[in-house]
């Protein structure tokens, strides 16, 4: 019986003969293994499929580069920013500073606001602010960081400071 040889056209480097995965060259891609799968032995039949795969991981791909040239870069000199936090009661405390800090985690130890880590993974991690420190593993709470009214997409290390900036430290609870 003769077996049946698959190649996708995309991926070069992967075929699959009668069902098991080989790769010409010992070259490897990351869309190999779901190449594989979505592959299954007709390619004819999963090819809008596989189209649609690759058309989305280029559109992620194009989105990621137009935020990486379009984000703000951190400008050198004195700026006006002001940093509110907002307690477990809903009360607030706010604070404006004039400083020549380029991230907001910078002006946050600088003053002594927050106490926290930065790691690898996730970049600044609060700890504490105003020396309140919550547990959201047992209580469920935890410093939420906003860029003026807008949930912060980055931690406290990757927000750029700008003129005129307002920058919350909210309690909440899941």
């Amino acid at each position: 019986m003769s077996q049946k040889t698959y190649e996708a056209r995309f991926l070069p480097s992967l075929r699959v003969y009668g069902g098991e995965l080989s790769q010409k060259n010992g070259c490897g891609t990351m869309f190999g293994a779901a190449a594989y799968f979505v592959i299954g032995g007709n390619f004819m039949k999963n090819k809008k499929l596989i189209l649609s795969v690759v058309a989305l991981a280029l559109v992620i791909a194009l989105m990621a580069c137009v935020y990486l040239t379009t984000r703000p870069e951190a400008v050198e000199g004195q700026k006006n920013v002001t940093i509110v936090i907002v307690y477990e009661d809903g009360t607030e405390k706010q604070m404006e500073y004039a400083t020549t800090c380029e991230y907001l985690s910078e002006l946050l130890l600088e003053k002594e606001l927050v106490t926290g880590y930065a790691s690898q993974e996730y970049g600044f991690t609060i700890e504490s602010v105003d020396g309140i420190t919550l547990d959201w593993a047992t209580d469920g709470a935890y410093w939420a960081l906003y860029e003026g009214e807008n949930y912060a997409t980055e931690s406290a290390a990757g927000i750029v400071l700008t003129e005129g900036g307002i920058y919350r430290l909210v309690y909440e609870k899941f």
